[in-house]
């Protein structure tokens, strides 16, 4: 057998020393790289390292070094890059864990992760519905599905009778029993009078049959809204009235025809969306609690927008707020606030529309008297309505009738078209008239002038008129018309026989 050459078994060894060295490092890098991340990464088989087994490795990497010191420059060379890069890779590793710490530790990214979890969880089928968080409140919302829509299908609709069905039609309502002839589907119910009971006084029972129909009761509009898409109101006694395809709002009454308070012109077409929202009872007026009246007894109030409230046990009010614990001296007792009945809505039977100023395009556009108003459908005389005579014809006048005329014997259909008239109320409402009588040969004259371009006096009515006995023109207005004198005759002022001015025929002319 061959001898190996002078040395070759040091370098063998030296050699092996080295690769020993090289994967003690490595093995070191990889254990400090996993208790850097943690247990928790999966990575490592040992979930708690133990002191004694940091120590042994440790122990033997320094042996390892210093076999390969005492062989030669060049392997403790080697033996140090390794370990270098080692601490450089620790110290790397730190850094960078403690970075994506920090940044998983930020609220934007405690955010992200809280949206992440809950993603997947937004919906779920619960008995035959879906179930949402809803972002606003955070409290579970129901998604009515279509499954829920086929099963209440049937079920009684708003304002009908639920006694035989025991279920609703609209989500989050319930059947509630006033007794043992009717009951109706509503979203609460309070035991004894319902003040937007249009039929009568008698209390409810309020007990509900069947189960509530899942999903949340529809939010319906404010006054002044656009109902186009909900068509319902908040408000009692209002009705959801179209105007256009583009916008429709609540109103307690609506006539087809231009609005004459509205800035536009253009016509409503008045077709009602959805039902009117019930408002107080006519009988709420007479059977409920008026003023400072104790209200416990009779349990609602007559006042739209009041509650009846108990300051104790002896006495209560309706109010349209209570505070617990307020009271108006220091000697009386303090109000306990508890609420009896329903608060009373406004009254079913809301008067028309309150009447104002009307627009500014309402002077040009509608017809005065003896005009065609068939286009326009509004009037300017107070009481006036626009009727129609034919397919060509219509004229503003304060009544019809379809008998034989007696200007042309023809006869008139009497359709109205558009609002009766309050007035040019363009200035004020109530509108107002005004006149006056002067002499323009005296100081008078001048006065009126004065008062014309200062848009004063009677100038500032809605209409006015102005009379002399002789021709004179004051000038022009504002809106650039002449305001000339009505002439009339000269009458002979004498005196009377208490020694006054005798012009009651002046005044009469």
């Amino acid at each position: 057998r061959r001898l190996p050459p002078p040395g070759a078994r040091q370098q063998r060894r030296v050699l092996s020393l080295k690769r020993f060295a090289a994967a003690t490092a490595v093995g070191l890098a990889v254990a400090a790289a996993i208790a850097t991340v943690g247990p928790s990464s999966g990575l490592s088989r040992r979930r708690h390292p133990t002191p004694r087994g940091d120590a042994l490795e440790a122990t033997e990497f320094a042996a390892a070094a210093q076999v390969t010191e005492t062989a030669g420059t060049t392997s403790s060379a080697a033996t140090a890059k390794p370990t270098a890069a080692i601490e450089e890779e620790k110290e790397h590793e730190s850094s960078a864990t403690e970075k994506s710490e920090d940044a998983a530790a930020t609220p934007a990214a405690l955010e992200e992760e809280s949206a992440g979890e809950t993603a997947g969880d937004t919906q779920q089928k619960i008995e035959g519905h879906a179930e949402e968080l809803d972002p606003k409140n955070g409290r579970t919302a129901y998604t009515v599905t279509k499954a829920d829509e086929e099963k209440y299908a049937g079920c009684a609709p708003a304002g009908a009778s639920c006694l035989k069905a025991k279920c609703c039609k609209d989500a989050g309502h319930q059947c509630f029993t006033k007794d043992n002839w009717w009951g109706e589907c509503m979203v609460s119910c309070i035991k004894g009078p319902n003040v937007i009971d249009q039929s009568s006084p008698n209390p409810w029972a309020c007990e509900a049959l069947g189960e509530r129909t899942p999903g949340e009761p529809k939010e319906c509009s404010d006054d002044g809204d656009d109902c186009t898409n909900t068509k319902c109101c908040k408000s009692g006694g209002m009705q959801c009235y179209e105007k256009n395809e583009y916008w429709a709002t609540c109103r307690a009454e609506c006539t087809p025809g231009p609005n004459m308070k509205e800035k536009d012109w253009k016509p409503w077409s008045c077709k009602e969306l959805g039902p009117r929202k019930p408002g107080a009872a006519p009988w709420v007026q007479q059977r409920c609690a008026h003023g400072g009246e104790p209200c416990a007894a009779k349990g609602c109030c007559a006042v739209p927008g009041h509650q009846c409230y108990t300051q104790s046990q002896y006495y209560s009010q309706c109010k349209p707020s209570c505070t617990p614990g307020e009271k108006a001296n220091p000697w009386d007792t303090p109000w306990k606030c508890d609420k009896v009945g329903m608060r009373t809505p406004a009254r079913a039977d809301n008067d028309k529309s309150v009447r104002g100023m009307v627009s500014a395009w309402v002077v040009p556009r509608c017809a005065a008297g003896g005009e065609n108003c068939l286009k326009s459908q509004c009037c300017h005389a107070i009481g006036h309505q626009c009727y129609q005579k034919n397919d060509y014809w219509a004229s503003c006048r304060p009544e019809c009738t379809t008998d034989p005329d007696k200007a042309d014997n023809s006869t008139w259909n009497c359709k109205t078209l558009g609002p009766r008239s309050w007035g040019l109320a363009i200035r004020g409402w109530p509108s107002i008239y005004c006149l006056t009588l002067f002499m323009p040969s005296s100081y008078e004259g001048g006065l009126l002038k004065h008062q014309l371009s200062m848009n004063a006096g009677i100038f500032g009515c809605d209409g006015y008129d102005v009379f002399a006995a002789e021709q004179c023109t004051l000038g022009k207005t504002k809106d650039d018309i002449v305001v000339s004198a009505i002439q009339i005759p000269k009458i002979r002022v004498g005196v009377s026989q208490d020694g006054t001015a005798g012009n009651a025929k002046l005044f009469m002319a």
